[in-house]
């Protein structure tokens, strides 16, 4: 790590709160037309966030107050690895991350990268010219944020916009005195992702990015990268739907994320299963209300109780299936909310049901259930590449999946369609059931060529 003058230090705040109005009215004046500015300003204007949950007026200057407390930290929390290549850097949400991302991309890129960047940890200042700089150049968007958050539809979008513009800087300033030339963003769903890519990119580092196993409709619809790594194939047949927003040189495919922790337990070995065995990923919805979380409109609340409706009428009329619930962390994250959430299945299901242990993480636990059913969790795909039978219940969720793609086989939007999903599933041996959907060349053994 190198030092960095206060003049660089100016100019990469002053060029960033530049940059930050330009792309928005670049948004405003040309409309979305596909180019990064265009892009960028989009995502600050009107991207999705659960970073803020009350959205009344007085949250803007609220946020205010808290991020001038937590600006006024010394400290980055920069993760280092000793071992790793210098000039390769990582942009993940949270430090934990690390122990996750390193092995990951030594496995996919062959590299070690020497740093990570949190983005929890990106509201700092090095030293007194940093917060000087910073109370010269935050209270400009006080004024547009009020302004703007008159609007309810755009009021949590413009509270995060001084939040965003710090993170931009600061962002910037780590990668200059790490000398990175080389970043994987992890974190690509937040809303100034596509900004801070152009700023590093304007700095002549090479930006990465890494879409999770999330399908891209929901949250990466627009990316702006030098490359962009997709994490399912189900993202290629994407790429061809939102390719115009797409911006990037090259496009490859490794895996999901969490891949590494669990796949190699399942690779190349028989996989037996329980006959007539049914599972449950929930998606913690009643959780996610509770802590005032918004499903952005998209129909996730919506889906998840039509399908435990069904999945109760399904048990009813078919007494030989035996189902088991693995809860989401969310909801076992303490003994009471676990119990908890026990009742409230058991009232919305029924009583023929069994719980996995708390302690079960659902990625080790495939094998105990012949067929997963959720409406479109993560860990769905995880399973598929693992080898292992699933049914997705996306009912009221938009846009998901694409007609006529291999998920749009296994996707359920109405009542009949489950029931006919699930019974041709669970009367279907493994290899046929994936033969038949065209899944066979998802599933994973060890050599990530395949998916290239």
């Amino acid at each position: 790590m190198k030092g960095i003058s206060p003049v660089r230090l100016f100019w990469l705040c002053l060029h960033t709160w530049w940059q930050f109005w330009w792309v928005i009215f670049t948004r405003i004046f040309q409309g979305n037309r596909g180019n990064s500015a265009a892009l960028a300003g989009d995502g600050l204007l009107h991207g999705t966030s659960y970073e803020l949950r009350a959205l009344g007026y007085i949250i803007i200057p609220k946020t205010f107050g808290s991020l001038l407390k937590l600006v006024f930290r010394n400290s980055s929390h920069v993760v280092e690895n000793a071992e790793g290549k210098p000039g390769v850097s990582i942009y993940d949400a949270r430090p934990e991350g690390a122990e996750l991302r390193w092995p990951f991309i030594e496995f996919y890129a062959k590299e070690k990268p020497s740093s990570l960047f949190a983005q929890v940890n990106m509201l700092f200042s090095l030293n007194i010219f940093h917060k000087i700089i910073f109370l010269l150049f935050l209270p400009s968007f006080l004024l547009p944020s009020l302004l703007v958050g008159l609007f309810p539809k755009y009021r949590a979008n413009a509270a995060l916009w001084v939040y965003e513009y710090v993170r931009a800087c600061n962002l910037r300033i780590l990668a200059r005195m790490y000398a990175t030339q080389r970043i994987y963003y992890f974190c690509i769903y937040v809303k100034e992702s596509n900004f801070c890519a152009r700023l590093l990119m304007h700095d002549g580092v090479e930006v990465i990015k890494i879409t999770s196993e999330s399908p891209l409709t929901f949250f990466n619809r627009q990316i702006v990268a030098n490359k962009v790594v997709l994490c399912i194939p189900y993202q290629k047949e994407e790429l061809a739907q939102f390719g115009s927003t797409i911006l990037t040189d090259s496009v490859e495919i490794w895996a999901p994320e969490q891949t590494l922790k669990h796949v190699f337990r399942y690779a190349e070995k028989d996989r037996p299963t329980p006959p007539k065995t049914l599972g449950l990923y929930t998606s913690g919805g009643w959780r996610r209300i509770e802590r005032y979380d918004s499903d952005m409109g998209l129909g996730y609340h919506e889906s998840e109780v039509l399908l435990h409706t069904h999945l109760r009428a399904y048990l009813e009329a078919r007494p030989d299936v035996q189902l088991i619930l693995f809860t989401h962390p969310i909801e076992k994250d303490t003994p009471e909310r676990f119990v908890k959430a026990q009742t409230l299945y058991r009232d919305l299901i029924g009583e023929r049901i069994q719980f996995a242990a708390p302690e079960v993480r659902t990625s080790q636990a495939f094998e105990q259930v012949d067929v997963a059913v959720s409406i479109f969790s993560v860990v769905m795909y995880d399973r598929l590449i693992s080898g292992f039978k699933s049914v997705l219940a996306p009912y009221e969720i938009i846009d998901f999946p694409i007609p006529n793609t291999n998920l749009a086989g296994i996707a359920a939007k109405s009542e009949s369609e489950l029931f006919r999903l699930l019974d041709e599933a669970l009367g279907m041996e493994t290899p046929a059931w994936f033969e038949k959907k065209g899944f066979s060349d998802w599933i994973f053994n060890g050599d990530q060529s395949r998916y290239q």
